[in-house]
């Protein structure tokens, strides 16, 4: 305190003498001060309510996102993204996304718990060694994301952020053995046997035929070849003369076009052969079905879990995985990524 007064509150009154100091708690009531004094006014921020940002950089956006404790996406935005462009300028991008986003929500930086990164491809200790799909190698991911967000920085493939998207908030949710697949520009895949996540799983390039279509991969007869969305539109343009997805294709079978209802019913068995080399090693207890196709809902669930129950081993006599389609949609890998702990 500086000179001599007194300070009041209720029927209290306490005098002071320069040299004096009171610590006057929040909450406490009113406070009436006689006299002089220099004050100096405090504020304690509330902890409890921290978020986590999670980023996806994928084939066609850039996607981030706030989540609460209460896994609610409460803040999210779509970024194109440019794969000609340096990796520098979309790790940017995304990072300043993420202080607009805290800024947009008024959530000061500190109570950002953490900034989670998901990237197509093979990510070790926060460097994205290689992606075919969107041409990145050696990228060191997190460093650059650490020089615009002051906060832990985790980095991993984008399908691993999905099946913990999906495990926190969506088609997973409650279960601890789920396999994702992720189809879209390519196909992704996240594993989690034991509520543990397996580190690194790329099962969409596995061989399902010999010397078969060239992958992006540099290799041949990659499931992805034949199951991605990128291959549906080469496929159906090939044969139909105009690239289209599921939805459409499907429109067309079910109306009678057989062209349509053989690439059909070749994009199922292809996508079932895959699925049942996975279910008949891994045993998963769930399958969750993400991206692109998720969207289109029973056209293809119900011929898919039809074939791969007539191909898995044992047939009738086996314990089928449930398979399901993703609902978090675009989002699961965003939500994902700011659980990567």
């Amino acid at each position: 305190m500086n000179g001599s007064g007194k300070i009041a509150c209720g029927s209290e009154n306490v005098p002071y003498q320069k040299g004096d100091s009171f610590f006057l708690p929040a909450g406490s009531g009113t406070y009436t001060v006689e006299g002089s004094c220099d004050a100096l006014i405090t504020s304690i921020r509330d902890k409890t309510n921290m978020v986590r940002a999670g980023i996806d950089i994928g084939g066609r956006y850039t996607k981030v996102g706030l989540v609460d404790e209460e896994q609610r996406l409460i803040a999210y935005r779509e970024l194109p993204f440019d794969s000609a462009s340096p990796p520098e300028k979309a790790i940017r991008d995304a990072g300043s996304m993420v202080l607009a986003l805290l800024e947009e929500q008024r959530i000061d930086l500190d109570l950002c718990a953490n900034a989670g990164l998901g990237v197509a491809g093979i990510v070790e200790d926060g460097v994205v060694r290689y992606s075919n799909n969107i041409g990145w190698k050696d990228v060191p991911a997190a460093e650059l994301l650490a020089g615009q967000l002051p906060v832990p920085i985790h980095v991993a493939n984008n399908a691993d952020c999905a099946v913990l998207g999906e495990m926190a908030a969506g088609a997973a949710k409650g279960c601890e053995d789920v396999l994702l697949l992720t189809i879209g520009r390519g196909v992704g895949s996240g594993l989690v046997h034991n509520g543990q996540l397996y580190d690194g799983a790329e099962f969409g390039h596995m061989v399902i035929e010999e010397d078969g279509r060239p992958c992006s991969c540099g290799r041949k007869g990659c499931w992805e070849a034949y199951v991605s969305v990128t291959a549906l539109r080469k496929e159906t343009e090939e044969t139909l003369g105009t690239p289209i997805e599921w939805e459409e294709l499907w429109s067309l079978a079910s109306g009678g076009d057989e062209r349509a209802a053989m690439i059909a019913e070749a994009y199922i068995r292809r996508l079932s052969t895959g699925l049942v080399n996975l279910v008949n090693i891994l045993h998963p207890k769930l399958v969750v079905i993400g991206g692109n196709l998720a969207a289109f809902g029973e056209t293809w669930l119900g011929p898919l879990k039809e074939s791969v129950q007539s191909k898995s081993f044992g047939g009738e006599r086996s314990t089928m995985p449930e398979i399901k389609a993703g609902v978090l949609g675009r989002k699961a890998g965003t939500l994902g990524a700011a659980n990567l702990v």
